[in-house]
């Protein structure tokens, strides 16, 4: 989302007319702080866009991702049946 510096510029007016309008000091306070929050929008949103154009101008295009698919079929395992000539049987314990 992208706000212009104008719409910001126009909540900080309408904020300072609060202030001008509260007459309590607390209220003034609250008013003022949200001027010094939109004030830090429109810096943060120059700085990022300084830094977006110095980061594409750095940055080479990438090659495109190619997809890999894979099977969702499993592979059978195949299993070796145990020389018996060296032992006395399938099983492990046989000696």
């Amino acid at each position: 989302m992208n706000i212009s510096v104008q719409q910001l510029l126009m909540k900080m007016e309408d904020q300072v007319k609060e202030a001008k309008a509260s007459e309590s000091d607390s209220r003034i306070r609250e008013r003022v702080h949200a001027i010094k929050s939109l004030c830090e929008l429109i810096l943060e949103q120059k700085d990022q866009s300084e830094h977006s154009v110095a980061y594409q101008q750095m940055v080479p295009q990438a090659a495109p991702i190619q997809h890999v698919s894979f099977s969702s079929a499993p592979q059978p395992i195949q299993t070796q049946k145990l020389n018996t000539e060296e032992g006395n049987g399938d099983s492990l314990f046989d000696f």
